[in-house]
């Protein structure tokens, strides 16, 4: 997903990929890389991989930790998907990711 802020057509791939959140067809994994104001976006509805209270450009012994959680969430949800016989990275439960958004 491009940077929260930038200036893209509301018919790109972000704004598809999180129409199809709304319906439960797509879990949204996302990761506060760089400050952003993420807030003013519908991005604020879902719930980060990680922690908000540090982008990860700005970590840096606890960056390596963090690539560990992003990559187990991920594997997570693709295992998830994988026994439920729904294609990964949806949800197949109607809930965009997985009912954990938070405001």
């Amino acid at each position: 997903m491009p940077f929260p802020n930038a200036e893209v057509e509301p018919t790109a791939e972000p704004f598809r990929l999180l129409k199809e959140a709304e319906k439960g067809g797509v879990r949204i994994l996302w990761v506060l890389v760089r400050a952003c104001s993420y807030q003013e976006t519908p991005l604020k509805h879902y719930q980060a991989v990680i922690s908000l209270d540090k982008p990860l450009a700005e970590m840096r012994a606890e960056r390596d930790r963090a690539w560990v959680r992003i990559c187990e969430e991920i594997k997570k949800v693709a295992n998830d998907n994988a026994g439920s016989g729904t294609p990964a990275g949806t949800t197949g439960q109607g809930e965009a990711n997985g009912g954990t958004g938070s405001d």
